[in-house]
């Protein structure tokens, strides 16, 4: 949101890009700036301010609060959760023990230790009846039962089989797996795309690939398995903006997508 976090001896503040302080160093506690508003808690003082650092909405009844996704906050009163407006309004009720944040439209909530889906009027789309949902994306969702995991689509349907130890978050299309710590690829209608043959991998594709561990060692695969840089290295970071960051012997640098260091390591 073009702001920083700054922190002081007098309290957190926030900077703009430039570095030129725009709101003072005097909260104890402050949060990101999320769709133009921070959490800002001094003393028993809590608010959402906007860039200019004028209070916008008062949250001093809310026993805490949550950053704005998709223009709704999650807010606690009386030990329960809902969600305000930017305005300030209720708009969903404080009826639920736990609350995640809005993605695409639908928002993972807890109740009675299940977790269940609900929309931006509160209607709920996917029953309680699993221990634990993760948000959306890609319009597909994690869920865990009964100490497996697998994936749903936004009506509630199961698209990945509830069978994996682990499933990760769609990204690109595709979905990283695993069953007793062997890891692989399925895709959006839960069929297997890269066997389940490496010993860690990372939790999504990112810009066509997915680095993968095998023999303790980590290498690069494309969306078809196959291998596009070799297993040669000690540890590896996503590949973002065309580059990569790896380790050897706890030093490290960083790669392009042919493998050359575009920073030694």
């Amino acid at each position: 949101d073009g702001m920083v976090q700054i922190a002081r001896q007098s309290g957190l503040g926030y900077a703009d890009k430039s570095g030129e302080l725009v709101i003072p160093c005097k909260y104890d506690t402050g949060y990101p700036f999320c769709e133009g508003f921070a959490y800002v808690i001094k003393g028993k003082y809590k608010a959402f301010i906007d860039k200019s650092g004028k209070d916008v909405i008062n949250l001093q009844e809310y026993q805490d609060a949550d950053s704005f996704a998709e223009g709704l906050s999650a807010v606690k009163k009386d030990d329960k959760w809902g969600f305000i407006d930017k305005t300030g309004e209720v708009i969903i009720p404080f009826l639920y023990d736990d609350v995640n944040w809005f993605s695409e439209e639908l928002c993972t909530v807890h109740k009675g230790g299940k977790a269940g889906v609900i929309d931006k009027e509160g209607k709920e789309i996917v029953p309680f009846i699993y221990d634990d949902i993760i948000a959306f994306s890609e319009g597909i969702a994690e869920v865990s039962k009964d100490g497996k995991s697998g994936s749903i689509d936004t009506q509630g349907s199961i698209v990945v089989p509830i069978q994996y130890d682990s499933v990760s978050e769609c990204s690109e299309g595709l979905i990283v797996v695993d069953v007793e710590d062997k890891y692989g690829v399925v895709n959006e209608e839960g069929k297997e795309a890269i066997p389940l043959i490496y010993d860690d991998a990372a939790y999504k594709f990112s810009e066509g690939l997915l680095p993968v561990e095998k023999d303790g060692k980590w290498g690069v695969i494309d969306k078809e398995g196959k291998e596009i840089i070799p297993f040669q290295y000690d540890k590896m970071r996503l590949f973002c903006e065309g580059l990569a960051a790896v380790s050897i012997n706890k030093r490290w640098g960083f790669i392009d997508k042919d493998n050359n260091q575009i920073i030694p390591i």
